[in-house]
């Protein structure tokens, strides 16, 4: 046991060991942990170098699998994008056998192509050359999604001219029309492969395209060629399907984003070129090395790790043979890092136990050196809080020292020293913060702050008044006040000032000009001495968030009147507009279609077929024209007309739109349903415009349906707005193109198999949106459509 000299050096050294940072030994609780800690990480770490060694082998014949899995995937989906290719071939087949082929129908057929073609999103070109005057044409895909379509004349001697269309909304439009600069396709190797193909067509080696639109940068692909013949042998056309370079490498890029390998493939042949790979940009590239050591293979398949771009990778290898006999070789390839998935599962296995088992341990260590260093640690803290207390820190009470007799006896004497010291620090440290609280708010505040004695002089002065006054406390303290607050007319009135009860408004001069202050007096007594303290307020940015507020404000409503005016104007131009362009279309459709009425009636039977066909077409296209226009001026007024909003009945209005359906076409035999008592708040004028189109749509689309059916119904209510449904079980559409049903001039189905303008759907979603509801469609091709939709509150 020590004696009381003892104990005081011994807590001198712990207090001076804190206040100058020298190094102690480590704690009990410490060095129990840190050595089971230790006995785990080397147990844990031979365990994992056993099984890794272990592991490592009966991983690669998975990682073998996993590989050759992929390059069979991937073959597939090649075999896929040529076959698509090759299907394409055979529609575009069908097309030409079922028109005559000439310089005229090469246009038509190529439109008639573009479904094909649209469906194969990889293919760069569809052409068809016709072997009289080696006149061709095609589709063309362009880097950036943009179909084309070209048209050369050959050595056609009529009109030599290159024409390029672009695909529209309203199908292909001319872009641009230039001289023939020579360009044969009957010269090209394509062709010639066609003819010397047998009769299913043949796959190309990659070779180097002709580059038409101004393009001078090399271009290479590869073609898919078909000569057709007629019954007699004779040729009738030649037909290509075509991927460029970029194009191929970007399908190999999706399919390696989405099989997560690299993805090489080789044309063999004499030369060897590598044509797929990531860096391969417009053309193919020399064969690497690294990869010209799978050429000579045995067997069918190669798998195993090789070199590849600097990095170590597992490869498989296959050739596959196109159409016609090209040989490919396509070449996978996955990292091979140093731990295989299979074995990573099994070591993150035996890690996940090890932690637990280390965890578990580690919990027995603590409590173990919890129960012994729990007393050594509290004499330790004892003896550090004593030499913060001797700093000014306030001591805690009395702890638990017990568990052992020795440790108990010390504690009871540091105690009883922490128990003097206390009450020496608590009187200091109440001082203190009671000066600190004092200083805070004083200085802290956002309120200017100063203090005067009786003869007017400085003794206090904040740091907001330093901002406020533009001068600091060390220029003013001790000095009269009137130097450094003034007003705009100069010296305060500081007896008005000091006379103040309760809060008064001032004006002052500050550090950014004149200002008015919300002003507070308080007068106390310190030191037998009367203080004033004065506490101000700047208010003049206030009275400013208010004026400026008012300003704008006022402005605003200016504006909004100015607004309003100029829409009713342009409202009014835009009818006025609306009129006189119908007026002035009207008078030249008028002539067109009178003269056509008097070729047609008096000079038809002097014309050939085909003029009394570009004849029909006149007419037809004069009679869609006006059509057009009266469905244009029915849009303007659903969109300008002023709302009269009544309750309207739906189910009397719909039955009245079927009765004219019916009388315009009584050969029609439509089972139609109509839901009784169906109503509506609205403009009963719009909503029957509505109904003729939902209506009339549903009747069109349903004249080629054998037992055709029609209904108009309603479901339940959404809040306080019913919800109603037109369908049929007509032609339906492709809701992929669903975003473009309500738009102007848009059309899902051609003329030819449905009429119409395009306007009628546009003209019902302004109705619907004037009545403040929505209108939704859902359909499938070939089995109808349903169109739902609501009437809200009406515009005003």
């Amino acid at each position: 046991m020590q004696l009381p000299e003892q104990d005081s050096m011994a807590s001198e050294r712990i207090v001076q060991a804190t206040d100058t940072g020298e190094r102690l030994a480590p704690s009990f609780t410490r060095a129990l942990v840190s050595s089971v800690v230790g006995l785990l990480i080397v147990l844990g770490s031979a365990l994992l170098v056993a099984m890794f060694w272990q592991g490592s082998a009966s991983t690669e014949e998975a990682a073998r699998q996993e590989v050759g899995e992929t390059l069979n995937k991937t073959l597939g989906r090649l075999r896929i994008l040529l076959r698509a290719a090759e299907m394409t071939v055979a529609s575009v087949e069908r097309i030409v056998r079922a028109t005559p082929a000439s310089g005229d129908s090469l246009q038509p057929m190529l439109e008639s192509a573009l479904a094909a073609f649209e469906q194969r999103p990889e293919l760069s070109y569809l052409g068809i050359v016709l072997p009289e005057h080696g006149e061709y044409g095609n589709l063309e895909r362009t880097a950036t999604g943009e179909v084309l379509l070209w048209l050369f004349p050959g050595a056609r001697p009529r009109d030599p001219n290159v024409r390029t269309f672009a695909l529209m909304e309203q199908g292909f439009v001319l872009r641009d029309a230039s001289p023939h600069d020579g360009y044969d396709p009957r010269r090209r190797p394509f062709y010639q492969a066609a003819l010397n193909s047998t009769a299913e067509g043949t796959w190309m080696r990659v070779y180097p395209w002709v580059v038409h639109g101004g393009d001078s940068q090399p271009l290479w692909g590869f073609s898919y060629v078909k000569a057709l013949h007629d019954e007699a042998g004779g040729l009738l056309a030649v037909l290509d399907s075509d991927f460029d370079i970029p194009a191929l490498n970007g399908f190999l890029g999706a399919l390696a984003d989405e099989y997560a390998t690299r993805l090489h493939i080789i044309e063999l042949g004499t030369t060897p070129r590598l044509i797929g790979a990531p860096e391969v940009g417009r053309q193919p590239l020399p064969l690497p090395a690294e990869l010209a050591t799978l050429l000579d293979f045995p067997g069918d398949t190669f798998v195993d790790r090789l070199v590849l771009d600097g990095e170590r990778r597992w490869v498989a290898a296959r050739r596959m043979e196109l159409q016609g006999g090209v040989p490919w070789l396509v070449v996978v390839s996955h990292a091979a890092p140093l731990i295989e998935a299979p074995l990573q599962r099994q070591l993150f296995q035996v890690l996940a136990m090890g932690a637990t088992i280390a965890l578990l341990l580690v919990l027995v260590s603590v409590r173990v050196a919890r129960r012994f260093g729990r007393p050594l640690r509290e004499l330790e803290r004892r003896v550090a809080r004593l030499g913060l207390c001797r700093d000014g820190a306030l001591a805690a009470g009395k702890a638990s020292v017990e568990g052992f007799r020795e440790t108990q006896l010390l504690g009871e004497a540091l105690d009883r020293m922490a128990r003097g010291m206390h009450q020496e620090a608590l009187a200091r440290e109440q001082r203190l913060a009671s000066l600190a609280l004092k200083g805070a708010m004083f200085d802290f505040t956002s309120a200017a702050i100063f203090s005067l004695d009786t003869s007017l002089h400085v003794i206090e002065w904040n740091a907001a008044a330093e901002r406020l006054f533009g001068h600091s406390r060390d220029e003013v303290l001790e000095r009269p006040v009137g130097d450094a607050v003034l007003t705009p007319e100069g010296p305060a009135d500081w007896a008005a000032i000091l006379a103040t009860t309760g809060t008064g408004t001032f004006r002052f001069v500050g550090a950014q000009g004149a200002f008015d202050a919300e002003l507070r007096l308080v007068t106390f007594m310190q030191e037998a001495r009367e203080v004033h303290t004065l506490v101000l307020n700047d208010i003049t940015e206030r009275e400013q968030a208010q004026a400026r507020l008012q300003a704008f404000n006022t402005e605003l409503e200016r504006r909004v009147g100015e607004r309003t005016a100029e829409l009713r104007a342009i409202n009014q131009e835009l009818d006025s507009f609306c009129h006189a362009v119908s007026h002035d279309l009207r008078a030249p459709l008028r002539g067109i279609a009178g003269f056509s009425e008097i070729l047609a009636n008096n000079y038809a039977a002097s014309l050939d077929e085909k003029a009394r066909n570009y004849l029909g077409r006149v007419q037809a296209a004069t009679q869609r024209m006006g059509d057009l226009i009266d469905d244009l001026l029915k849009l303007s007024r659903v969109s300008r007309d002023e709302m009269r909003r009544q309750r309207v009945d739906l189910s009397m209005l719909a039955r009245e739109v079927i009765a004219d359906l019916r009388e315009a076409a009584p050969e029609r035999r439509v089972e139609v349903s109509i839901e009784d008592g169906l109503y509506a708040e609205g403009d009963i004028r719009l909503l029957r415009v509505m109904l003729e189109n939902l209506l009339g749509n549903a009747w069109k689309f349903t004249s080629n349906t054998p037992d055709a059916h029609i209904a108009f119904t309603a479901l339940a209510d959404e809040g306080d707005t019913p919800a109603f449904v037109i369908g049929d079980n007509g032609a339906g559409f492709d809701m992929r193109y669903v975003n473009k049903l309500f738009g102007a001039f848009q059309r899902l189905h051609r003329e030819a198999e449905f009429p119409g303008t395009g306007i009628g759907l546009a003209t019902v979603l302004r109705i619907v949106n004037r009545h403040g509801g929505y209108i939704r469609a859902y359909a499938e091709l070939g089995k109808g459509a349903t169109f739902q939709f609501s009437l809200g509150r009406a515009e005003s």
